[in-house]
């Protein structure tokens, strides 16, 4: 009986012992890190850049010097962008063809305000290398007590360089909502200005040098009217529609105009 006891005693010490070993293990066990592992990838964190994501459709590439003020692209797929130099000293006009090709241009600015001109100063009409209208580009200041500096530059495909065509600060009234060429002679620039007495649509038929005012009828009613420029169908450029929202005391009202003519005549749809 005695025999019994004193077993019966070691191995409750023994259990007891053997409980205290593993609470002390497992406390140790908790003061541990976590084990880490670099080989599985759903635990390897994603890379990450600092840099700025590229466009879906990039400008036509620039160098380091220079910033962009303005961009777009043309029906036959080419890029085209306007860089100014950090250094504010010249304007560069960049083409990329759909081939790949890059051209790049200077646009010979003379004043300060050309060379610091922003994107809602520029209104060009690019045809692209190789288009029968040319490339264009019209640019203006901000609008200082009304008045407004505008320069017409082209570029000659021959010489493959810009060329400075005419001042239109005095001869185009109005803020130009934009510009468009039929050929490489003929075009518009469209504008808007407050409570004139004329639709402020202004043509040429001799490729920039000279412009004159086409006369489009205010209906009764209304004050004066906004002229947008013209769309000319590519496939036959005699067709053609022009917008010219026109603008009362309590209403607006945008009426389409067609041509059948390159522009000659305008006939307001009804």
């Amino acid at each position: 009986m005695r025999n019994q006891t004193w077993q019966w005693l070691s191995l409750t010490s023994l259990a007891l012992l053997l409980f205290a070993a593993g609470c002390q293990s497992s406390s140790s066990d908790q003061n541990l890190p976590a084990a880490t592992s670099s080989a599985s990838p759903s635990t390897v964190p994603l890379a990450t850049s600092t840099e700025s994501a590229s466009p879906a459709a990039p400008s036509p590439s620039a160098s380091s010097d220079e910033a962009l003020v303005t961009e777009g692209t043309v029906p036959s797929g080419a890029k085209w962008a306007i860089y100014r130099e950090h250094a504010g000293k010249e304007l560069t006009f960049h083409l990329e063809k759909g081939n790949g090709e890059q051209q790049e241009t200077i646009i010979p600015v003379q004043q300060d305000w050309e060379r610091n001109v922003q994107r809602e100063g520029v209104f060009p009409s690019i045809g692209g290398s190789g288009a029968q209208t040319g490339d264009w580009l019209l640019l203006t200041s901000d609008p200082g007590l009304g008045q407004m500096s505008k320069s017409l530059y082209r570029l000659d495909g021959k010489k493959g360089a810009w060329a400075f065509v005419a001042d239109l600060s005095t001869v185009l009234d109005g803020y130009p909502t934009g510009m468009a060429f039929r050929d490489s002679l003929h075009g518009w620039i469209a504008a808007t200005y407050h409570g004139a007495s004329s639709v402020p649509l202004f043509r040429t038929e001799d490729g920039g040098s000279h412009w004159a005012l086409q006369e489009i009828s205010i209906p009764e009613g209304f004050k004066y009217g906004n002229a947008f420029p013209p769309e000319f169908d590519s496939s036959d450029p005699r067709n053609g529609t022009l917008s010219i929202q026109f603008v009362s005391d309590d209403q607006r009202l945008t009426v389409v105009y067609t041509t059948s003519d390159g522009g000659d005549t305008w006939v307001a749809n009804q």
